[in-house]
């Protein structure tokens, strides 16, 4: 049987991918949202390029006033088009955030440490409750108050979300400017603007911006409801951990912290706010419960009494190890029972690689929850088989999106 710290993390370890899916399927539509005003931009930088050219080579103003002045009306007619369109976007992003504040709080607490507490206690005649947090809570800690997003920018959501058009318009300008002055032609010009699938032209850098800005929102509000979860449960637990997510595409930054900082338990209630640390950021943190008498003592745990009745066991707040373990065999526990008890409440932390949770769902023999990490089943059934670790067969692609009611 696992202890309740393996079982935390194999759990929180595996709802991470999902959540991570799930970041990329409200990318995904969020960027459908401004691609549908791509023809219509597309179409007014057209029709007016040819004019700004005109303009540009008959301003003989030294810094082509006059022709910066008719090209900010053409960006200024183009962001007109597109405005509606951010705002059903930011209208969308909204609403996920709530829904899925909303999912997690509820996760966190039922799927991730009340189920982790169940497995622990699977044999074990006694019974241990969370509290849960509210999704008001976890949408406010998460996206209504400062989020750490990159670089060591702190901004909130809504602030970042209103950057991105105002940046877009920017580099529109920029980028037309700079075609002209490069001598480029009208063609060129304008795919270096619209060409969605081109990681470079303006419309591109802003689908990526929008795409990362949403995937890290999404991973701050999964790790703010596990962190507000486990600070809800502060008799129960006693901090977190990071736990980076070891696999070929790890930063360089979350590797390095993790090497540096990996066994430092952050308490409960701390100021600090180490995830995301950077764009896209997969990263995740780990609650850690106390030792198995501070549990007893947390006034959550319950046994079934001679009577088949749920009561709370409620030692005193002074007894001692010695003490607690007679109040066991009090309430009819075996000395095995007690014994494995103490194991599965160690206040151990678990750290491991992607590669070791595969290993272990291998093992249980979960082919379903291997198959959803890799981009095909083929590689998936190369990993089953054995042979291969999952770092030689995880690939970048592996990311396709899913909806809220897919997370598992």
């Amino acid at each position: 049987m696992s202890t309740y710290s393996e079982n935390l993390f194999q759990l929180t370890s595996a709802h991470s991918h999902y959540v991570n899916r799930y970041g990329v399927g409200v990318a995904n539509d969020s960027n459908s949202i401004l691609n549908q005003s791509y023809s219509d931009s597309r179409a007014e930088l057209v029709a007016s390029i040819e004019s700004l050219r005109e303009a540009y080579e008959s301003d003989r103003t030294r810094n082509k006033t006059k022709f910066k002045r008719q090209l900010r009306e053409v960006i200024d007619a183009i962001a007109e088009i597109r405005g509606p369109l951010y705002t059903e976007m930011f209208a969308l992003i909204e609403e996920q955030f709530q829904q899925f504040s909303e999912y997690e709080a509820n996760f966190q607490q039922e799927k991730i440490f009340d189920k982790s507490a169940e497995e622990a206690l699977a044999t074990i005649p006694l019974f241990l409750a969370f509290a849960g947090v509210s999704a008001s809570a976890v949408y406010i800690a998460s996206v209504a108050t400062q989020m750490n997003y990159a670089k060591g920018i702190n901004n909130s959501v809504n602030q970042l979300l209103n950057g991105i058009p105002i940046s877009e318009n920017r580099r529109m300008f920029d980028t037309v400017l700079g075609g002209f002055n490069q001598n480029s032609t009208n063609q060129t010009i304008i795919r270096s603007v619209f060409n969605n699938n081109n990681q470079g032209s303006v419309t591109g850098v802003t689908n990526r911006s929008t795409s990362a800005l949403v995937s890290t929102a999404i991973n701050r509000i999964y790790n703010e409801a596990h962190r507000l979860t486990a600070d809800a449960n502060s008799e129960l637990t006693r901090g977190w951990i990071n736990q980076g997510v070891y696999d070929s595409r790890q930063s360089a930054i979350c590797r390095d912290l993790g090497v540096f900082y990996g066994n430092k338990v952050y308490p409960n209630h701390s100021d600090i706010r180490p995830i995301p640390r950077h764009p896209r950021c997969r990263s995740l943190i780990i609650a850690v419960m106390v030792r198995w008498d501070k549990i007893l003592k947390s006034g959550q745990v319950e046994y079934t009494d001679a009577n088949g009745k749920r009561v709370k066991f409620t030692p005193s707040q002074s007894a001692t190890p010695e003490d607690l373990t007679q109040s066991m065999r009090n309430i009819g526990m075996t000395n095995a029972e007690i014994a494995l008890f103490k194991n599965n409440f160690n206040a151990q932390t678990t750290r491991a690689t992607i590669n070791d949770v595969l290993v272990e769902a291998r093992s249980r023999g979960d082919t379903g929850f291997i198959e959803d990490f890799f981009s095909n089943k083929s590689d998936a059934a190369l990993f089953i088989a054995g042979g291969y670790a999952a770092s030689e067969l995880l690939k970048d692609e592996d990311k396709s999106s899913l909806t809220l009611d897919q997370i598992n």
